[in-house]
């Protein structure tokens, strides 16, 4: 059995900036070469660490495309081939050998501030819904059974907030061995060796010991480390398959895969396999930055000594920092988690997703029919641009007529159309090829979109104002979110607005709204906000409650006499149902006594049918009687035709003598005739005999006669043989019905006790749901969802925990505790 594992994918629309070759038709042929490896040594899975995607969420155009390059389409268009009948079932189930599955965990680049609950929400939790990648546990592994008849089971470790501490170990910890053989893949740093204390990581040496993992692969560190065995145990990390920087080692590191071969005989055995289709690294790892880069190291350095002062730890998202602050605080790890939780969920709902277009300069600016421009063509260069020019010149007008195309501007586009011209339109020539212009049409239902000229494929498509979103990721428009309502535009400055960020135009709130954009901290105070909003509702919900509370006991003092009539009731009620429970008893022992009687009447009756066919055996003896004697009858009557013959013959030998005239013929016919006398006088004996047994015949034949009559009789042997059966049936259930009745007995002693039972824990429920049903009065909002309950909410709950029972004492519904 075979698997091939790949390290780190880090699949993105746009390449990191430290690349100066083709990205993607490098990623492309990597892809394709690990798909060929697959088929080649015909592997059972492909296996990955985590980070194959580079991002918690991309567009849907995007993951069609990465889902495409593996393949698993094809699948897909097979089953509509084989729906429209255009291939058969043996085509499909080919293109399906052909996909091989992808087996791994989660990575820290594929969730929301590394937490592991913002999974659900991410692009990784929708490839593995749709079946593409298959996220396995310690909890559900996936398991493979091989021709050889041993099994291999495959876990994952994903990653999750504080990955790579004494807390999260486990992680990379196999404590049960699921299979003959098995291998655990884990998104986190494990190393060969220790890095000090700055880096948060796991050794080898700290897992090896406890773990019973036979193979243990690692992501996240791109360099990773060679196979190393500890006590028969294998670990290994063989690199990232994408070399994302221009770090030194990433140049001089070649990016490869690992052959996983599996047999009875030798075990688990490891082989590395170099990617022919990675370039060297220094042609394709861009080092013009390295100096910046440097700088800008420094600079980090610096503020992770500030940070490190404060008390802050290494942690530079904001979910590293609440982390470091509650460890710091000695924060219950409940609330941590819960803030983690609550600052995950405030940057789904708030957080916008930059688009990185491939780096691009406005060659040209065309505008025709804008405003004061008949036709104005202006080309750029690469840097400064300066448009200078007298006052009411149009040179606004450029700069409006780039923010109708980047932003859409303008509430009512047609304005813009020169004084009489039919249409206005503005073009952007970029330097990668592409051409947008932003057109409208004066005429009624003219247009008013987007014409995008596309050089991959040489054609030009027709957008409305609603894609938008869409032109803006063809041009990299990004904004920078400060709050729930507002954003900043990144990409270029308004005329007349107030310089980015430090202008009059932002005051100190806006300031820190951009600072805490800068660094996430804006998530937090959103969450605080909504927080302080809920803890005032709750607040005044309390306040509510306990005026409601107030009331309704005033209201209830008045019926304090209900809990001994309650109590009556009950009382009643149990006595009804003893009463209940005897009559049903009663009416089951009367109908049980009934059929008792009539199978005893029916093993009355076949009973005396089967004394009545005890003269069987005498009838089969006189039968096969009557066959041996009507065999006799046959010899008999062959005989005495036999001596009617002889008879015919004797009579014309007499006639010959009497016509003979001279003695010695009669001499000669005399000795023939003594001769035939004897016989004759022997013939004569035998039908002497022969009368006899005519006799014995017609006894025979009065007995096969009787024989007859008896054999008519013994057609109802087998109604008979049916009568036995059913009367032995008919016994063998009278005998079960008295084993029945006996049981039935010991059940219902049974069921008086557990009744007994069930009535005592149906009392002891009910008082402790009328306790809880109090306290949630009292608090007002839901223990498990944290909102507001009202007094019908309280009543569903409570409904939800109680144990009720049936008529008979038998449990109709058990608690099901909701929020």
């Amino acid at each position: 059995m075979k698997f091939l594992y790949f390290g780190d994918l880090h699949e993105r629309p746009n390449p990191p900036v430290s690349r100066k070759d083709d990205f993607r038709a490098t990623m492309n042929a990597k892809i394709e070469e690990i798909r060929t490896l697959g088929h080649k040594y015909n592997v059972k899975a492909f296996l990955q660490p985590g980070d194959f995607l580079d991002g918690a969420k991309h567009d849907a155009a995007f993951l069609s495309e990465v889902v495409n390059r593996w393949g698993f389409a094809e699948i897909q268009e097979g089953l509509l081939a084989l729906a429209r009948g255009e291939i058969n079932p043996e085509e499909v189930a080919q293109k399906a050998k052909k996909q091989i599955p992808i087996i791994g965990a989660v990575g820290n680049h594929e969730l929301y501030g590394n937490a592991m609950k913002s999974y659900p929400k991410t692009s990784l939790h929708f490839l593995e819904k749709i079946g593409f990648m298959h996220i396995p546990t310690k909890d559900k592994p996936i398991l493979f059974t091989d021709e050889e008849g041993f099994t291999v089971a495959i876990t994952a470790g994903s990653y999750d907030i504080g990955m790579d501490t004494l807390e999260t170990i486990d992680r990379y910890i196999v404590e049960e061995k699921l299979g003959d053989f098995h291998i655990h893949i884990v998104h986190g740093y494990l190393t060969n060796k220790s890095l000090g204390n700055l880096i948060p990581h796991t050794t080898v040496d700290d897992i090896a010991s406890k773990t019973r993992a036979d193979l243990t692969i690692a992501g996240h560190d791109h360099i990773g480390f060679p196979l190393t065995e500890v006590d028969g145990k294998l670990f290994v990390n063989p690199g990232a398959v994408v070399r994302l920087s221009n770090d030194m080692k990433e140049i001089q590191r070649k990016p490869q895969v690992l052959l996983i071969d599996i047999t009875k005989e030798h075990g688990i055995r490891v082989e590395t396999i170099p990617l022919k289709s990675a370039p060297e690294g220094k042609d394709v790892l861009d080092r013009s930055h390295q100096a910046y880069q440097k700088s800008m190291n420094d600079k980090m350095e610096k503020i992770k000594s500030l940070v490190q002062k404060s008390q802050l730890g290494t942690g530079l998202s904001i979910t590293d920092i609440i982390k470091a602050i509650s460890d710091s605080k000695q924060i219950d790890e409940e609330l941590k988690e819960r803030a983690v939780e609550l600052v995950s969920q405030k940057m789904k709902s708030i957080q916008n997703y930059n688009t990185n277009a491939t780096d691009y300069i406005i060659d040209k600016i065309v505008l025709e029919n804008f405003q004061s421009h008949a036709y104005s063509e202006y080309e750029l260069k690469n840097g400064l641009n300066v448009f200078m020019g007298k006052s009411s010149s149009g040179k606004s007008a450029i700069q409006r007529a780039l923010s109708w195309v980047y932003e859409n501007e303008g509430k009512n586009p047609r304005r813009f159309i020169k004084n009489g011209e039919d249409y206005a339109r503005v073009s952007l020539f970029l330097s990668n090829g592409f051409v947008i212009s932003r057109v409208v049409e004066k005429k009624k239902n003219g247009k008013n979109g987007y014409e995008v000229y596309n050089p991959n494929d040489g054609t030009t498509t027709y957008y409305n104002t609603k894609s938008l979103p869409l032109i803006q990721d063809y041009l990299g428009f990004n904004e920078l979110q400060i709050d729930e309502k507002r954003s900043i535009p990144l990409n270029f400055q308004k005329q007349g607005a107030s310089w980015f960020f430090i202008g009059d135009g932002f005051t100190d709130t806006d300031r820190a709204k951009v600072i805490g954009a800068v660094y996430q901290t804006h998530f937090v105070d959103a969450a605080i906000k909504d927080l302080e909003a809920e803890s005032k509702k709750q607040l005044i919900r309390m306040k509510e409650r306990k005026q409601d509370i107030e009331k309704t006991e005033e209201a209830m003092r008045r019926y304090d006499y209900l809990s001994d009539w309650e109590r009556r009731i009950k009382e009643a009620e149990a006595r009804l149902e003893k009463l209940r429970t005897l009559e049903e008893k009663v009416e089951r022992v009367k109908t049980l006594a009934e059929g008792l009687k009539d199978i005893e009447r029916q093993i009355s009756e076949n009973e005396r049918i089967i004394q009545s066919l005890n003269i069987l055996t005498e009838l089969e003896k006189r039968w096969e009687e009557a066959k041996r004697k009507e065999e006799k009858r046959k010899a008999i009557e062959e005989r005495k035709a036999e001596l009617e013959v002889l008879d015919l013959r004797i009579r014309k030998e007499e006639s010959v003598l009497r016509s003979l005239n001279q003695v010695e013929q009669a001499a000669k016919r005399m000795s023939v005739l003594d001769k035939k006398v004897d016989t004759y006088r022997q013939m004569h004996e035998r039908w002497e005999k022969a009368a006899k047994l005519e006799q014995d015949l017609e006894t025979i034949s009065s007995a096969l006669e009787r024989a007859q009559k008896t054999a008519a009789a013994l057609k109802r042997i087998n109604e008979a043989e049916e009568k036995w059966e059913q009367a032995r049936m008919l016994r063998d259930r009278r005998e079960k019905a008295k084993e029945l009745f006996r049981e039935l007995s010991e059940i219902i002693r049974k069921g008086k006790v557990e009744r007994a039972r069930i009535q005592s824990l149906e009392a002891e429920n009910r008082k402790d749901v009328a306790e809880y049903q109090r306290l949630l009065g009292e608090i007002g909002t839901c223990p498990l969802c944290q909102s507001h309950v009202t007094q019908e909410t309280i009543e569903r709950i409570a409904q939800s925990y109680l144990l009720i029972t049936d008529t008979k004492g038998r449990i109709k519904h058990e608690p099901q505790p909701q929020p």
